[in-house]
């Protein structure tokens, strides 16, 4: 029997798929699933994958069959028609065709395994996290040399009920629906890395989380995607100060473009490798950034006003300007960003915008 199906949402399923696929997984294989399930998914040692494709017309079934995912998008890419045709010639063969006339005949493994999961257990808890949150996440990885629990993974807090990341140096914070207070999980970050198109245009997903002894279990799901594996072992450390309102800092409203413009103008000085921070200066009238660099030259104060005075600020410290981009990317032109810079100069300072806040830290010249 034959299944046609759109190219393009293949494509698409068939990539994101592959990703969640390691080269050395004990699955290094997809499966596609033309019966009733009309699925894309992939298994690993960390959990699975699993994205639903539309059939074209009702024509009947195609049995599972496995496929290494860089041959299939290979073989789909050389198709330009909006459709193709797939169908089980034997145990071991499938011929896919396109509205355009070429013919493939690949041969493939039979496979009837299901996306099985782990049951969960029935308090698990749901919340709802906006894809927003998790891209600025996901923009700040740590160092390949960083393997620890906190980094690798991205929390769910209770206690913060916000979504955290860090990379060590610069921290990211979203607000999320309702968790229980005491609950505090780490997702493994790669389970974010490869958030289809589909999750990304709904503009939130929703998380299962079942914390238990014998099964600790994840599923970031939305009508036609699931990804889920298993909790990570660890703990994300306690920041709960560092969101709080209360503390000796000075608060400034910033026009976020025009921030990000004068920040910009460190990259052609600094070379993140001997010189990578930037001095920063906080005053009554506004930002001023400089930056120095003895083996290509200097870039002489750059400062930016804000709309009104801030009276009694005076504040100089020094930042990375990498960190103080990521703090600011996202946010709409036109937008201001709130940033509370602590009076010591010495402390981390937070970029506020809308419900995500951004810590990054300082350094020392």
């Amino acid at each position: 029997m034959t299944v046609t199906v759109n190219r393009k949402e293949l494509l698409a399923a068939v990539t994101t798929a592959g990703k969640y696929t390691e080269a050395n997984s004990v699955f290094p294989c997809i499966c596609i699933d033309m019966t009733e399930r009309m699925s894309v998914r992939s298994f690993s040692c960390e959990g699975a994958f699993e994205q639903r494709i539309k059939r074209v017309h009702d024509e009947g079934d195609c049995p599972p069959f496995e496929i290494n995912a860089v041959v299939l998008s290979k073989l789909i890419n050389k198709s330009k028609a909006e459709y193709l045709t797939i169908e089980m010639e034997e145990n071991s063969w499938v011929k896919i065709s396109d509205s355009a006339g070429a013919i493939w005949h690949v041969v493939v493994r039979e496979n009837n395994t299901l996306l099985v999961q782990q049951p969960f257990k029935s308090d698990a808890v749901i919340i709802d996290v906006k894809i927003r949150h998790i891209e600025a996440i996901v923009r700040c990885p740590p160092s390949n040399e960083d393997r620890r629990p906190h980094t690798l993974g991205v929390c769910l807090s209770g206690k913060d009920k916000a979504i955290l990341g860090t990379n060590g140096n610069l921290l990211i914070a979203g607000k999320i629906g309702d968790m229980p207070d005491d609950m505090n999980v780490l997702i493994p970050r790669k389970s974010f890395k490869y958030i289809p198109k589909d999750m990304v245009v709904g503009g939130s997903v929703s998380i299962r989380i079942s914390d238990g002894e014998e099964n600790s279990l994840y599923e970031i799901f939305n009508k036609s995607t699931t990804i889920w594996g298993y909790l990570m072992q660890g703990s994300f450390p306690d920041i709960s100060d560092l969101l709080s309102d209360i503390g000796t800092f000075d608060s400034v409203m910033i026009d976020a473009d025009a921030m990000r413009y004068a920040v910009k103008q460190t990259q052609g000085i600094l070379d993140q490798t001997s010189y990578i921070g930037a001095i920063v200066e906080f005053n009554e009238r506004g930002f001023k950034i400089q930056a120095t660099n003895p083996e290509i030259g200097e870039l002489s104060t750059f400062e930016v006003p804000y709309k009104s005075d801030v009276p009694g600020i005076s504040i100089e410290t020094a930042y990375n300007p990498i960190y103080i981009l990521n703090a600011i990317t996202g946010i709409k032109s036109g937008d201001e960003v709130n940033v509370r810079i602590p009076k010591d100069g010495g402390s981390p300072a937070s970029f506020i915008y809308q419900d995500q806040t951004t810590v990054i830290m300082p350094m020392k010249l």
